[in-house]
Formats: C-alpha cells, sequence, structure tokens
C-alpha cells in the first residue's frame, strides 16, 4: 500500500503582527488593472490569497476577480467569481511565477538588476515575451520607503515598461507584458493596495482606483482556493489555532497528524476535506501537519 506524506509548518500564536511591505508582498495586496480585449474593457483584480506548496516551495495564490462589462460603476453587491491564476514566490530581489496547473516556476521580476543589463521573460499571460535591457534605473518613495525603480525596453522594441521594487509592473499590472501575442489584448495598472498598510499606490495620482474588492476575508466565501486537483493546503497559516484542510478529490482515504518538533506525536484523527480543526489550546510554537494518503502514487507538492 503506498502513502502519500505532507508535512506542514504552523504558526500557532496568540499574537499578530501587522508589518509594512518592505519587499516584495506575498499576502494582502490587491493590484486594480484594466484590460481590454476585441469584446471591451474589462476591471480585473488579482489578489494574493492564501498560500500553497508546489515542488517543495512555499508560494503566495494569486486569484483573478473580473468584472465583465465595460463601465463607469462597479455595483457594490455584486461579486463574479474568483479563479485562481497562478502562485508567486520571492527570494530575495527575484519574484517567480507558477502558472495554473504547472508545477516549474518563470522568473517575473527581477528587481536587481543594472543599467544595461538583460533579462529574458517569460510569457505568463499573453503579453510579450522576450530579452528586455533595463535602459535606466533611480529611486522613489513609495509610502515613506525608497524604492528601486527600473525602466525595460523590449530589445525588438515593441514594448517599454516600468517596474517600482515592492509594486511589480506599473504599467502593465502584476503579471501582463504588454501588448499580447494576441493583437487585441493588453492591460494596464489602476493602482495597488495594501489593505494591511491602509496605503494605496497610483501610478497617476489623477488616475481611477475604484477597488471594489478589499482584501481576502471578503472574497474567501466565494472562491476555491485549491489550486489544482492533486494539492494539499491548510489555511489559515500562520494560524491562532483555527485552520482547515483542503485534501484532493480523488477517492483516497487520508490520515492526519500532529506532531511538535521534539518528535511528540499530539494528535491523530481521519483526514477530512474542508474540516476545520481547532488546536488553539497549544503553546504559539511551530508545529507539523502529517497527512498520509492511502493508494495513491507517490509524488511531491
Amino acid at each position: 500500500m503506498r502513502k502519500l506524506t505532507t508535512m506542514f509548518g504552523l504558526w500557532l500564536s496568540v499574537i499578530s503582527c501587522v508589518c509594512a511591505q518592505n519587499t516584495f508582498p506575498e499576502e494582502d495586496a490587491i493590484w486594480e488593472e484594466s484590460t481590454f480585449t476585441i469584446a471591451g474593457q474589462f476591471i480585473r483584480y488579482r489578489l494574493l490569497c492564501g498560500d500553497t506548496t508546489i515542488s517543495a516551495n512555499n508560494y503566495s495564490k494569486i486569484y483573478d476577480v473580473l468584472y465583465p462589462f465595460d463601465g463607469e460603476e462597479i455595483p457594490a453587491d455584486t461579486m463574479p467569481p474568483a479563479t485562481y491564476a497562478g502562485s508567486l514566490r520571492v527570494d530575495g530581489a527575484q519574484v517567480y511565477y507558477v502558472q495554473p496547473n504547472e508545477t516549474q516556476e518563470l522568473l517575473l521580476y527581477d528587481f536587481s538588476l543594472e543599467v544595461e543589463a538583460s533579462i529574458d521573460l517569460p510569457n505568463t499571460t499573453l503579453g510579450n515575451e522576450g530579452t528586455y535591457t533595463v535602459t535606466n534605473a533611480d529611486t522613489v518613495m513609495i509610502n515613506g520607503e525608497g524604492k528601486r525603480r527600473l525602466f525595460l525596453e523590449n530589445i525588438f522594441g515593441q514594448t517599454n515598461d516600468v517596474w517600482i521594487e515592492g509594486l511589480g509592473s506599473v504599467v502593465y499590472g502584476l503579471l501582463d507584458r504588454g501588448l499580447g501575442l494576441v493583437f487585441d489584448y493588453g492591460s494596464s495598472l489602476h493602482c495597488i493596495q495594501f489593505p494591511v498598510d491602509a496605503f494605496t499606490f497610483r501610478p497617476d495620482v489623477n488616475g481611477t482606483c475604484r477597488m471594489a474588492v478589499m482584501g481576502c476575508d471578503l472574497i474567501s466565501p466565494v472562491i476555491d482556493r485549491s489550486a489544482y486537483v492533486g494539492e494539499i493546503n491548510i489555511f489559515p497559516n500562520p494560524s491562532r489555532g483555527e485552520l482547515s484542510l483542503e485534501l484532493p478529490e480523488d477517492g483516497a482515504g487520508w490520515e492526519l497528524e500532529l506532531w511538535n518538533l521534539s518528535g511528540q506525536l499530539l494528535y491523530t484523527a481521519p483526514g477530512q476535506n474542508r474540516k476545520s480543526y481547532n488546536w488553539s489550546k497549544l503553546p504559539p510554537g511551530i508545529y507539523l501537519l502529517n497527512l498520509l494518503g492511502v493508494g495513491l502514487p507517490v509524488f511531491s507538492k
């Protein structure tokens, strides 16, 4: 009988820290973008909401909320369904992206580049992949902090872009690379919001910024947090003690074990999909959640 074992580190703490976004955000960030196609212009929100593990690396999930009409007002009582749009990982000055249903990560940003340096950037949506050159670099003040700004140009001269450390592209938005491979597709950034900091950035100080979507908590009841079938998710992580599980819906049986870092088994039970567990009586610290799937081929996430 084959078994799949996946372990997660959990923080169980009664203290919540609100910290400023010093580097690229990994949670609590919303990009409001305008995207245009032959069907018209739409408002799209991209949100960092929840986390996941892919190929043993930790990622932040990206969700898209798209308002499929061209209009000036967004109804406050209307919430389109959110769709999984990939995952993001920050490693120092580099930001990596994994597309939905994929495991290979792509380099999305590198804020350490110097002037005249070149970088190969992938097609992450429908944008222009290829080699980009840094034509200029400076520092701008964002929310009271100095942030590095890079100006990039596609070597074919088709796409110019501007990146700001901690924000991403302030021309096209989080993932896009300018005018798409489909000639009628493109995007532009309206604003970026950091709810935890109560801060909103606009590329154009007089530009629009509707921000009808205010954060992960508001969309959580209407989204499917599963990145793809076969993934195991726990949320929230870190947690104050109460968390939920999402298990692959593949017919496998599951066993759950909770361990501390001293190697003591604290809890065991059958694992149930979308079940909530409350371990708030445990002392603050790091714990390991061991999930064993019976009857599955061995693979890693």
